[in-house]
C-alpha cells in the first residue's frame, strides 16, 4: 500500500503536536513546597533550639519560653553544687527537681519543684508560664510558692536569635507583707549548631504594704554556650552593678564576674522520626 503525501502530513502534524505538548509541560513551574508537603509547625522543625539544643530551656539564670522535646529526660549541673532532674511529659510541658546538693545538711540551700508550660508558640512569638513550690533554707527556712512567665521573641527563622523575657515572684507560706518580683531580658544568639552567645540583665524589686522598693543594681549574666541535641555546656560570668555591691566582687579575680558553670545530659532530642545518634 502506497502512503501519500496526506499520510506524511498526518505523520508530521503529530509528531509537532506531542513535541508541543511536552515542551509545555516542561515549562510549567512546580508546584510550591507547601502544595507538596505539609508545613512544619512552629518549634518542630529539625533546626529549632528545641532539638539542636539542650540547654534550650534557658537562657543563663533564667529560662526561655520553650520546653524539651516530649519524652526527654535530663539532668543538669550548676557550679557542681546545684542539681537538677527534669522530664518533658509531652512538647507543651515538662517538670524538674532542682536543689542544691546539701540541702539540709547545710546553714544555707534550696529546693525546688517547679512545672513549666509553653502556652504559645509561633514563628515569631513564644509564651510559658512557670510554677513552683520552693524552700529556701538561710539560717531559718523560708517556703512558698514561686509563679510567672516567659515571652520569648524569635528574631531568625526556628528561633536562633531570641530575647527572653521573665517575671517571676515569690509568695512566702509564712508573710505576704512584702513580695520579690524579679525580671530579666535574654539574649541567646546561635551562631552554629554548636555555639552560642549569652548576655542576660536582670533586675529585682520587693513590693509590699503599697511600697515599692528597687534594688540599687542589677545582675549581668554573660557567656558562651557549646552544644548538641544531647549535651549541653555554659560557661557564664555573673556580674553585679549597683552602690550596694561588695567590693570584693568588683575587683580581683571576680572582677568580671563570678563563674557560673552549667552542664546538662538528655536523653533525647530529635524530632520525631529522626535516629538517634546513640542508638
Amino acid at each position: 500500500m502506497r502512503r501519500g503525501p496526506i499520510h506524511a502530513v498526518f505523520v508530521a502534524g503529530s509528531v509537532a503536536a506531542i513535541s508541543v505538548s511536552t515542551a509545555a509541560q516542561e515549562s510549567v513551574p512546580a508546584p510550591p513546597a507547601s502544595y507538596r508537603q505539609p508545613a512544619v509547625e512552629p518549634g518542630h522543625a529539625p533546626d529549632d533550639p528545641r532539638f539542636i539544643d539542650a540547654h534550650a530551656d534557658r537562657v543563663g539564670l533564667f529560662s526561655t519560653a520553650e520546653t524539651h522535646p516530649g519524652g526527654t529526660a535530663f539532668l543538669s549541673n550548676y557550679n557542681l553544687g546545684i542539681l537538677q532532674f527534669g522530664y518533658a511529659f509531652s512538647d507543651d510541658v515538662q517538670g524538674a527537681v532542682t536543689t542544691s546538693a546539701l540541702f539540709g545538711f547545710a546553714p544555707a540551700g534550696f529546693f525546688d519543684v517547679s512545672m513549666k508550660l509553653n502556652a504559645l508558640r509561633d514563628e515569631t512569638f513564644r509564651l510559658a508560664l512557670v510554677g513552683s513550690i520552693t524552700a529556701v533554707t538561710v539560717e531559718d527556712t523560708t517556703s512558698g510558692v514561686r509563679v510567672g512567665g516567659v515571652a520569648q521573641l524569635c528574631f531568625t527563622p526556628s528561633c536562633w536569635t531570641s530575647v527572653s523575657v521573665n517575671l517571676h515572684s515569690f509568695i512566702s507560706a509564712t508573710s505576704t507583707d512584702y513580695v520579690p518580683v524579679v525580671g530579666s531580658a535574654g539574649l541567646l544568639a546561635h551562631l552554629s549548631e554548636l555555639f552560642a552567645l549569652i548576655a542576660e540583665p536582670s533586675y529585682a524589686l520587693i513590693v509590699g504594704d503599697d511600697d515599692i522598693s528597687s534594688v540599687d543594681g542589677f545582675l549581668l549574666t554573660y557567656g558562651i554556650r557549646l552544644t548538641s541535641a544531647h549535651w549541653a555546656f555554659d560557661l557564664t560570668l555573673v556580674k553585679a552593678f549597683g552602690q550596694d555591691v561588695d567590693d570584693d566582687l568588683t575587683t580581683g579575680a571576680f572582677a568580671g564576674g563570678v563563674p557560673l558553670v552549667a552542664l546538662t545530659y538528655r536523653t533525647a532530642g530529635e524530632p520525631p522520626g529522626a535516629p538517634d545518634p546513640l542508638r
